[in-house]
Parts: C-alpha cells; structure tokens; sequence
C-alpha cells in the first residue's frame, strides 16, 4: 500500500519553514558568537568609557538584538504556543527589529559626521535623510503588520504561527535602507580618497578601513533582501533574511565601536609622552586637533566628545576580538 503524499505545494511550504528557521538559528549563532568574541574587548574600551552618547548607542545596537532574536526564535519554535500569542509576538519582534537597525544606522551617520569634521551641512543632510527613512519605514511596517492574517498551520510539528497578507510594498523598506547605506559608502569614499594620504593615524585609518568593508557588506544584505522580497511569491521566504539583516547590522556597528576605542587608545598610548591624550570616537577632526597640538609641543590638551581617558586600562598592542569578521 502506498503511503499518504502531501500536495506539492505544501511540500515546497514545509521546506520553505525549516530553511527559515535554519537561517534564524545561524543569526543566533553568529550574535552569540561575536558576542563571546568581543566581550572582553567591550569590558576593557567601552565599561571604563564614560557615559555619552556613542556608549549609549553601543550597549543598544548590542543588546537589542538579543531580545527580538529571543522573540523570533520562541516564534519558530515553541510548539506550545497559543495560537493568539502569534500576532504579539512578530509584531513585538518586528518593531524591535526595525528599532535595531534605525540604531545601526544612527551609528554609520555619526561616524560619517565625524568624517567631515562635524560639518553642520553633512550633519543636517544625514539627519534628514535618516527621519525621512525613519517615517517611511514606520508607515510601510505598520501596513504590512496590520495586514497580517493568522491561519491555522499546515504542519503544526514544523511552525506553530502561519500567516498570510497581500502582496505588500515592503521591499521599499529595504530600498531605503540601501538609499542610506549607499549615501555612506559614497561620503565614506569621497573624504577618504581625499584625505587618506595626507593624514597617518591608526584612528583615521580605521575609520575609512570599516567604512568601507562593513557598509559594503550591510548593502548586500539589504539588496539581497530586496530583490528576495521583489521575486518571491512566497510569505514564508519574506521572512527569510530580515533578522539575519538586522542581527548584521548589530554585529558590525558595534565592532565600528570597539574598532574606533581600540584605534584611540592606541594613539593614546603612542603619544602618552606629550601628556593625557583623550580617546576619540567618531571625529577625526579632533583627532588632527591633537595631533598639531602635539607637533606644536602643546601638552594641555582638551577632553573631547564621546571619548573618556583610558590610557591606564589599554595599551599600544590593544585589537579587537581574536575572531574579527573585519
């Protein structure tokens, strides 16, 4: 006797659901991982940092992100889930998500500020660049979220939550996410090429080197989730790469963060001989301040923005994370 088959469109759902659900464990993974990587860089160039507004940014794109991958994976697989408990859940866990990500890009804006000297012109295009994206992507989230309709799941043993929505514009989120990343990578480019020459400093090196490695990667994955969001006809696949996106985007901003404190301690440590030299984050510009004060034989040198000393907790040899993706 032949065994009972499942229809063919419900096969190719199945394994649509265990490759989602693989892709979420696999972003887990890489959060905690780095997590353990970096965690003792964090303890000794971000704990002794005084409070500012770059530590604050920090601890956020770095934790946030455990709790909607915490969300997203009870989502995947708690069998026990009550069927009403879906909707709260991916609606909790995609605001956070979106919260994560609108950090990430906080971060690459400043550090692109600080690039061009806190230009206030730069300083108010990249403001209003991020509140316009920040809008538009509320009110795109919002619509697909309402939109949502829970449905009873085909295969219960695989995924407790199983939904469906119309055709959405939610792709233009991630097209302005692009539209950000791709106006970084060009500042980012335009001031390096400009100044990479003229300017020998481990801070400013550092800079332009995660500028343009990290931007380039968080690109990919926001137009690899656009074009999978623009060919695919199915929900399940929508759902594919967005946490992995935003698990990336916390991955690697924070590393720009640990990048920048362990390039400034070095300084620190290079030039202790000429006095206490302040650890600078995001701002080059007050970087080459110290640096002509230093030539100059100027030795009371001032404490700068989104930096604290500390020359006694690092020293010339400081990386980050023995395992860096960079």
């Amino acid at each position: 006797m032949n065994s009972p088959s499942l229809p063919p469109g419900t096969v190719h759902q199945l394994n649509i659901a265990v490759i989602v659900k693989s892709f979420h464990v696999a972003s887990a993974t890489i959060l905690v991982y780095d997590y353990l990587l970096t965690f003792r860089d964090e303890a000794k160039l971000i704990w002794p940092w005084k409070w500012g507004l770059g530590k604050v940014l920090f601890f956020l794109t770095r934790y946030l992100a455990f709790v909607d991958i915490t969300i997203f994976l009870v989502y995947w697989f708690d069998q026990s889930l009550n069927f009403t408990a879906c909707r709260p859940l991916i609606t909790a866990g995609s605001w956070f998500l979106w919260a994560g990500i609108t950090i990430a890009q906080y971060i690459i804006s400043l550090r692109t500020y600080a690039l061009f000297g806190r230009s206030k012109y730069i300083g108010f295009a990249l403001i209003a660049l991020n509140m316009g994206v920040e809008i538009a992507t509320i009110i795109l989230l919002n619509s697909y979220l309402q939109k949502l309709v829970y449905i009873p799941t085909p295969f219960p043993t695989v995924i407790t939550c199983f939904t469906e929505a119309p055709r959405s514009k939610l792709y233009l989120d991630y097209a302005l996410i692009m539209i950000i990343e791709m106006c970084i990578i060009g500042l980012t480019l335009w001031r390096g090429i400009s100044e990479w020459r003229s300017v020998n400093s481990p801070l400013i090196g550092t800079l332009y080197r995660d500028g343009v490695t990290f931007f380039l990667c968080l690109f990919a994955i926001s137009f690899t989730n656009f074009i999978l969001y623009v060919v695919t006809q199915s929900l399940l696949l929508e759902l594919l790469l967005p946490e992995f996106q935003r698990v990336m985007h916390s991955v690697l901003t924070a590393r720009i963060v640990l990048h920048l404190r362990a390039a400034a301690a070095e300084s620190d440590a290079a030039n202790s001989k000429f006095g206490t030299v302040t650890s600078i984050l995001f701002n080059p510009a007050e970087h080459a301040k110290v640096k002509r004060s230093i030539e100059s034989g100027d030795t009371e040198l001032e404490d700068f923005d989104f930096g604290a000393d500390v020359s006694g907790s690092s020293d010339s040899g400081t990386r980050v994370g023995t395992g860096s993706m960079s």
